[in-house]
């Protein structure tokens, strides 16, 4: 059981957490508001901003959450979670349960793109439309290339970079710490999944992503 100033200390990490994503998503938005125009053809422009994207993992996910982790709680980087070395069985079925879970994801995913907001919000709509598009083209620059150089840079930025920073961030630290405030451990995961989807500001895959984010949160706790 909690004492009163852990309980409290629980309630000031998780607002300064919010506080911290609703920051960077504001800070996010004003910033892709504005118009810069970035040769995505030239190969040299596309290393940079892979790199520019690993960085920027480690200072916003994994540096916040190391701090937190190591200076405002007791087990320090043990907190994360990711000092335990699991189980060969339990990778496979992690990975299995995942596979098995993509088609309804992917169902999921089209079902969320065909939604319509009121005539009211229609501003809303066009800006949720143009983030996307802007995404999905910056994904699909991303993408590109067919080198196993190419491949190896894409599996270590977008694969395992960013998954690995988003983890220990969103399970590691702010999953936890929602336990912690709820004082429930289903209202913890989905509250952390629901937040997870939020960040990334794609609304159109909100629902799966925060299915997919419940069912890593489950994964994480077991």
């Amino acid at each position: 059981m909690q004492t009163i100033e852990e309980e409290r200390h629980s309630w000031l990490k998780l607002s300064l957490l919010l506080g911290y994503m609703f920051l960077y998503g504001l800070l996010n938005v004003i910033g892709g508001s504005g118009d810069v125009n970035l040769n995505m053809d030239n190969p040299q422009v596309l290393l940079m901003l892979k790199l520019v994207q690993a960085i920027a993992v480690v200072i916003l996910f994994i540096l916040p959450a190391m701090l937190i982790a190591i200076f405002w709680t007791k087990p320090r980087i043990h907190y994360l979670g990711i000092t335990k070395k699991p189980l060969a069985g339990t990778l496979l079925l992690a990975g299995l349960g995942i596979l098995a879970a993509m088609p309804l994801i992917n169902w999921l995913s089209e079902l969320n793109q065909q939604m319509q907001l009121p005539a009211a919000l229609s501003g809303v709509e066009n800006w949720m439309k143009t983030s996307e598009a802007t995404l999905g083209k910056l994904t699909e620059a991303f993408t590109k290339g067919t080198s196993a150089g190419t491949l190896l840079l894409n599996l270590f930025v977008i694969a395992f970079m960013a998954a690995l920073s988003e983890e220990i961030f969103f399970r590691g630290l702010l999953q936890k710490i929602s336990i912690e405030c709820f004082k429930n451990k289903h209202a913890g995961i989905w509250f952390a999944a629901i937040i997870f989807s939020a960040f990334h500001m794609q609304f159109y895959g909100f629902v799966p992503r925060m299915l997919m984010g419940a069912y890593l949160g489950y994964l994480f706790l077991w």
